[in-house]
Formats: structure tokens, sequence, C-alpha cells
């Protein structure tokens, strides 16, 4: 029964080594022993469980031999120390949260030192007491010997000796440190219960700070983004404002601001309304010639067309207008290239950003500070007009142009490629007629309407006497119309 009893403390020691063993691999917790005093552990460890297996195995092999077995009865003392040994060594390596490595870690080296101590020397008194059970088996010796087998034992009960008085002293040391280390808990406890509420309030400032800081922070990147897309409008404004310069100078918005704001207001709808223009404004590929007699508002009413039709544009971004004044006294700013330029000028200006084709255009030329040719710019007025669904073209007096043959050819080029619409006016002169007669026309004259609606807005101007009789008033407007006659 005390073999077996032996046998059970060993097994019990063996199983409890190789959990602290499985434990030593993964330690990581902090420690005032180095890097290669952690790695000696395991060593330790394993030297330490390797004796034991051999005693196990020396017990198993001799486990029918009750006086043998009996006499290592003095070891179960020794097993029994291990055991504390080694639970004081799992509980150390074991540690896994971060009060366990942090704080009670580095509490436990002393301990550590004392057990690993115990187990060393174990470790001696085990490979000790096998080799003199091996001795002990062997024919007694002779007198001379340096050691005779019966001086054995006595060797062996001096070591078990001095090794329980060691653990002894050992554990007395491990019992101060134990209970020092209470106290030294006990007040860790109650800084880490003050330190969690005071991270309390912390953590609430800290989530308050962060909110604001990332409200900030917002508010900054977008008025960042909102300081980088104007700096890059800007850049693309400059861009944009150089293409259009390069390509002519001309601008026809201050002529059609001067001119519609001559007009009276309400006049010029009987042209709006009329079929001629309704169906003009309907087909694709429509041209609306517009003749009319020096006098009779033609420009005028080219105007209102204009605005007009830059409603229709504001409404749609895919609808595209440009238009042209013709002025014979303008005529060194009114070649032909100068014409397709500015229609091509105003195309781009209603585009959002700068085609690449007008991009490229300009690249290879403004390098080189020369102006594109009638082809370039016939070809490049081609593609720009494709981005748009629907195009008008204006071009008013026609008849003052000097270069008309040739603009109204690329024009009639243009519209047979990209549908575009053409509304011109020009006095009835024969060979411009003649270049619209499959189109449709409408004669401009001075409606009786336009021409009342013109007086109402001006009679303020006439004397007082006038403006007090409104049967003088009336008098005046109808002699003037009989004498317009729509002219």
């Amino acid at each position: 029964m005390d073999g077996l009893s032996l046998a059970a403390s060993v097994i019990a020691v063996i199983q409890l080594a190789g959990s602290c063993l499985k434990l030593s691999r993964k330690f990581l917790g902090p420690s005032e022993f180095s890097s290669s005093d952690l790695n000696s552990i395991t060593t330790a460890l394993y030297g330490f469980n390797g004796a034991v297996k051999s005693l196990q195995t020396h017990l198993e092999i001799y486990e029918d031999d009750e006086a043998r077995l009996s006499s290592l009865e003095y070891l179960k003392p020794v097993l029994k120390q291990c055991e504390v040994a080694l639970h004081i060594i799992k509980d150390f390596v074991g540690k896994s949260g971060f009060i366990g490595k942090h704080i009670i870690g580095p509490r436990f080296d002393y301990k550590l030192k004392t057990s690993l101590k115990a187990l060393n020397e174990a470790k001696e008194l085990f490979m000790l007491a096998f080799h003199a059970d091996q001795r002990y088996s062997l024919p007694r010796t002779s007198a001379n010997s340096p050691v005779s087998n019966h001086h054995l034992p006595r060797t062996i009960l001096s070591g078990v000796e001095q090794y329980t008085r060691n653990i002894a002293e050992d554990l007395r040391d491990i019992h101060d440190v134990i209970k020092n280390n209470e106290k030294k808990l006990d007040g860790l406890d109650r800084e880490q219960n003050e330190y969690f509420q005071q991270s309390g309030v912390w953590r609430e400032e800290a989530t308050t700070a962060l909110k604001r800081i990332r409200q900030d922070g917002n508010t900054t990147y977008q008025e960042v983004k909102r300081v980088r897309r104007e700096q890059e409008d800007w850049q693309h404004c400059d861009e944009r404002q150089s293409i259009l310069t390069w390509l002519t100078p001309i601008d026809y918005a201050a002529q059609q601001h001067d001119f519609f704001s001559r007009r009276q207001a309400g006049t010029g709808q009987w042209l709006l309304g009329s079929v001629q223009f309704q169906a003009w404004l309907e087909a694709d590929q429509q041209t609306l010639f517009c003749p009319g007699i020096p006098g009779a508002g033609k420009t005028i009413l080219t105007s209102i067309v204009v605005d007009y039709l830059y409603s229709k544009c504001r409404m749609d971004s895919g609808i595209g207008l440009a238009y042209l004044y013709c002025n014979f006294r303008r005529r060194d700013e009114q070649k032909i290239d100068d014409l397709l330029s500015s229609l091509l000028k105003q195309f781009i200006q209603g585009r959002s950003s700068v085609p690449d084709s007008v991009k490229t255009l300009y690249k290879q030329h403004i390098d080189k500070r020369t102006q594109p040719s009638l082809d370039e710019i016939l070809k490049t007025l081609n593609l720009v007009i494709a981005t748009y669904s629907k195009v008008y073209i204006i071009v008013d007096a026609l008849d003052e142009c000097q270069c008309r043959s040739i603009l109204l050819s690329d024009i009639f080029s243009l519209q047979a490629k990209t549908g575009a619409k053409l509304f011109t006016t020009s006095r009835p002169i024969p060979d411009i007629k003649e270049s619209f007669k499959e189109s449709l026309s409408l004669e401009i004259l001075a409606s009786d309407e336009d021409v009342r609606k013109y007086l109402n807005g001006h009679m303020s101007q006439l004397p007082t006497f006038v403006l007090r009789k409104s049967e003088l008033q009336e008098e005046i407007i109808m002699e003037i119309v009989n004498a317009v006659e729509g002219m």
C-alpha cells in the first residue's frame, strides 16, 4: 500500500509539472527576470520533470519489491513540498489578465525563486535516491570501497534532512511574502477602485472632447474642401477665360444686352407666336429667314428671340445657343475666322467645363502663339455642337456681313452635320433671298400692336397739355400707326 501511495504522489507531481511546462511556454508577463532567466524556468521544469519520470520508471520496475519501495517512503514529504512549489509556479505563469501580468506577476518573483530552488534540490535528491537504490541492489563492496553500501541510507537521510530544513526555511519566507503581498494587493485594490471611478469621469470628459474634436475636424475638413474647390474653380475659371480670350476677344453679350434693353416691354410677341417661328422651334435642321426693310426693327426683334431662347437654355443644359450681330462698321473684326470663333466661344460658354477637343486645340497653339486655322475651328465647332442635344444659331443683319457667302456655306455645312437650327434677318437682297428659297420665311414688319405699345411707353415725354387729354393722346397714336403702315 505504501508503494502505491508513493507512486500516486509521483504521478500527481508529474501531471502538475506537465501543466506548468505547458503554461510556461506561453508566459509573456513582466518580471524582474531577464528573457534568458524566464527561459531557464522552462529548462528547470524539464529537468525536474525528467528526474521525477525516471523515479516513476524505477518504481514501476520494482513495483513488486515491497522492501525496496518501503525504503523510499522518505521521499513522500519531498514530493508533497514539490507539489506546493509547482502550484506556486503554475500560479505565476498562469496569469493572463492585465492585473495578473502587470501587478500580481512581479510580486511573485521571490516565491518563484524559492520554488525553483526547491525543485532543483528535489531533483538532485531524487537522482541521489535513484542511484543509491540502484547501488543498494548491487552486491556489497569491500570495506576499502570509498562509499560502502551500508553508508548509503545514512547519506540519503542526511540529504533528506538538509532538504527538509531548506524547504521549511523557504516556506516561512514564502509565508511572510504572501502576507506582505496580501496587504499590498488590498492597497492596490483600493487604488484600482478609485482609479476606475476617476476613469469614468475621464472617459466621459474624453468622449465629450472627442465629439467636439470630431465636429471641429469635420467642420475644418469641409472648409478645406470648400477652399480647395474654390481654388480649383478659380484655376479652371482662369484657364477657361484664357482659352475663350485666345479664341476671340469679341463678346456679343454686351450688344445683346444693349439691344434688348432698348425694346419696349411686351413687343415682339407676334413673332414668337407666329406659325413659322413655332414650326422652326419644333423641327430639326430648320432655317427661318426673316427679311425686312431698314428700320423695321429686325435687330430689336432678334434680341427678343435670343432672350426667349436663353430662357430655354437655362432650363435645359442640353440646349446650345450662339448668335452674331453683323455690322458693316465692324468689318475688321467680323472676318470669317472671327465670326466662326465667336460661335465656338459661345457654345463653349454654354458648357460647365471646357471640352477636351478645345483644350487640345489650345495647347497645340498657345506655346507657339498662333491662332487656329479655319479648318481647325470648323472641326472643333462640330465636336462642341455635338455635345448638345439641340442647337440654335442666330445671325442678325446678314446683309451687312462682308463674308456672308462663306459664312452661310459653313453654317449650312454645320447644320447638315449637327441638325442645328438657323435664324437669320436681312434686308430683302435678291442673292440672300435666293440662299433661303427652300427655308421658312417670315417678313419683319412693324406691327400696329408693337407701335401702340411703344408709343404708350413713351407718352410721358410729350408736353403736359397732351398728357392731360387722353383723347388727344389716342389721336396722336392712331395718326402715327396709320403713318407707319407696317414699315
